[in-house]
């Protein structure tokens, strides 16, 4: 097997709470072979498993996990014509700051919140009236057959902080986003980022924490 498989990681080097106890197995993906690869891991072992980005919004158990924990560090980027196309490991930080170097506005908004595209997408992330359903075009997840499919945003349930994503009982794995934005001018754009940064440097709270609480 080409991936590296971990024993017995300490979760809490993956979280942004710093806290959580190991889990049996432990592996990072960076491409949707290697996704499936590790899923099917999981599977052969007849181990539960669960996917993750950046932790930010994760509290693991003292006691840990006795199962795969798979870091999704999926990270392509490619931005066509307004549309950008995320892997979901990408960091939401990461793809504003591409957006607007390739001259699209619209996710302005989410700078400072942190964690992955596709967390963000499972819960709907959002601030300042903006969410980031919005600028969704489609979802590319794999289901729980293995099969690899297609959504439109509208198919997705996206509510206040929720999708079909987020319920427990769906185990579609997220693994790009493509994002239908405007186009934007980089100068106002960096304004609005800095204008937003200093809002929110004083919420945010110098101790570990998902960011806000």
């Amino acid at each position: 097997m080409a991936l590296e498989i971990k024993r017995n990681e300490l979760l809490k080097n993956h979280s942004t709470f710093r806290i959580g106890g190991e889990a049996k197995y432990f592996v990072v993906v960076k491409s949707k072979e290697e996704l499936i690869e590790a899923v099917n891991f999981a599977k052969e072992k007849n181990l539960p498993y669960f996917i993750f980005g950046g932790g930010s919004n994760m509290l693991y158990r003292d006691k840990g996990f006795e199962g795969v924990a798979i870091k999704s560090q999926i990270s392509n980027l490619k931005s066509q014509n307004c549309v950008i196309e995320s892997g979901s490991g990408v960091l939401l930080s990461k793809l504003i700051n591409f957006s607007i170097e390739n001259n699209l506005t619209g996710l302005e908004w989410g700078i400072g919140i942190p964690g992955t595209v596709g967390g963000g997408i499972a819960g709907n992330c959002g601030a300042y009236g903006h969410s980031i359903y919005e600028k969704v075009e489609s979802i590319t997840v794999l289901d729980e057959a293995g099969k690899i499919k297609k959504y439109l945003k509208n198919e997705c349930g996206f509510g206040y902080r929720e999708s079909r994503f987020k319920n427990s009982e769906n185990k579609e794995i997220i693994l790009e986003i493509e994002f239908k934005l405007e186009k934007g001018d980089k100068e106002e754009s960096r304004g609005i980022i800095r204008n937003i940064s200093s809002k929110r440097s004083g919420k945010i709270p110098p101790y570990p924490s998902a960011g806000s609480i």
